[in-house]
Formats: C-alpha cells, structure tokens, sequence
C-alpha cells in the first residue's frame, strides 16, 4: 500500500498507533532544495488504501530518524498521559540538529542544536522526553519537548541506533564503531534546573555481537535494533553477514 506518493528518498519513519498517523522522513523534497529534507504525516488507512498526507513540513538537511509522542493515557500506568503532540527528527545536516515539528498542525516548532550526527531517535512514554542517539559523540540525548533542552549522558563508541523498553527501564543502543551494544539502567534521568536526585542513566552491560557493518551511511543507523517489550529481546540488523540476530537483553 503506498502511504506518501509525494516522498522520492524516505530514510525513516515513525507511527503514533493512538492517532494512526505515520511521519515519514524525506531526503528528497518535493521542493526541489538540495539544503532541505522535509517531512509528511500521513493518517494511515484502515483498508487497503493510500493513505492521507498533509502538508510537507521542511526540516534540515538529511533526515534520517523520527520518533513520534503517542497523545493519550498509557495503558497500565496510572496518572500517565502525555501532553505533546511533537515530533522529533534526527538530521546529518551541516548543523547536525534535531528538529522538533508539531505532528497535528504540520508545522515546525523549533531546532535543538549542539549534536554531532545524531541518527536515532525514540519517545520515552513514561518521562515523556525524546531520547536521540548522537554517533559522533558517543552519547544518548534526553530532550524534554517542554523546555526544548538536551541533556547528555555517555554510552558506547559511535551509537548509531537505541530503543526502549519502558516496561523493564531497558535502554539498548548499537555502537556501530565497537560492533558492541549497551545496555543502560534508565530508571534516572536527568532533570532540568535542578540538583540530580540520583546517579542518572549509566551503562549496566556491554555485549558484543560482532559482524556488524561499520558505515558512514546514515540509512543503516537508525532502524539496525529495536526490542520486543514483552520478552525484553534485542533484534539486530548483521546486514554484514544477511542475518538478523536475536539478542536477549538483561532486566
């Protein structure tokens, strides 16, 4: 089913199941400028259909990642419900920011500088922040969409992918330079304006998985791991060897 007939280099897309809309990042857009990337939402059909893109929203150049925040009440977590309607976008332009656009109203709402090729973002539900995964400087962002500001923490060398398992407080991120991955204890993050309440994220466990490709290519960064809540199970993308593996991740 084609879902954006108007998208010629999509490098990754993101979905909000609560509102069934996807955003599908861009490389290519439609207006023709070598220094833009853009990015539709689409409202997903519910029968074989194309589905519904609204406006394009121009971003930076080369997006490459985008993690959209779910709007309604969690299941399973009481007083959990979030607030923004946001989209965060990971781009390896020149400025190497991360864009953050208003997924309901198809606008942009502001660029976070600072990154070094970040190539990886997810929404963490239960904080409600952004968690981008900067490669160059061996580290995961936290971005709190209130305040727009990012904070650091250290993980392996050259991360180019992360999930999330809010269930089990499971952070995994690919380092791409070490062919290792990390596993954080995130049951800390950082606060904004304020005295730390407790050591924050810090890497619990490092596996090494071997076999993964080193590339300067950002499309095989962002979606080279994810994990299955349930089972708390890392799946890995070895495009060095055409296998996917299965790693099973500490609690």
């Amino acid at each position: 089913i084609p879902l954006c007939a108007v998208c010629f280099k999509p490098a990754g897309v993101g979905t909000n199941s609560d509102t069934a809309t996807a955003g599908i990042a861009d490389t290519n857009p439609s207006t023709g400028n070598p220094t833009q990337g853009e990015v539709s939402f689409i409202s997903l059909p519910t029968s074989g259909t194309e589905g519904t893109a609204g406006a394009a929203v121009p971003v930076d150049q080369f997006p490459n990642a985008l993690a959209l925040a779910p709007v309604q009440k969690i299941p399973g977590i009481p007083g959990i419900i979030t607030t923004t309607n946001f989209a965060a976008v990971a781009t390896a332009s020149s400025s190497s920011a991360v864009d953050l656009l208003n997924s309901d109203s198809n606008s942009f709402v502001t660029r976070i500088s600072g990154f070094q090729l970040p190539t990886g973002v997810v929404f963490d539900p239960v904080n409600q922040d952004f968690l981008v995964a900067d490669s160059t400087n061996d580290s995961v962002d936290v971005i709190d969409p209130n305040t727009f500001i990012a904070n650091p923490f250290r993980v392996g060398i050259d991360p180019t992918s992360l999930d999330y398992n809010f269930q089990t407080s499971t952070l995994a991120t690919n380092n791409a330079g070490s062919n290792t991955i990390s596993i954080v204890s995130y049951v800390c993050p950082p606060v904004q304006n304020a005295p730390p309440s407790c050591l924050g994220p810090r890497v619990r466990d490092v596996l090494g998985v071997g076999g993964l490709v080193q590339s300067s290519l950002v499309a095989v960064g962002p979606n080279s791991i994810a994990i299955d809540t349930k089972m708390n199970l890392g799946v890995l993308v070895d495009q060095s060897n055409n296998r996917v593996l299965l790693v099973p991740l500490p609690h």
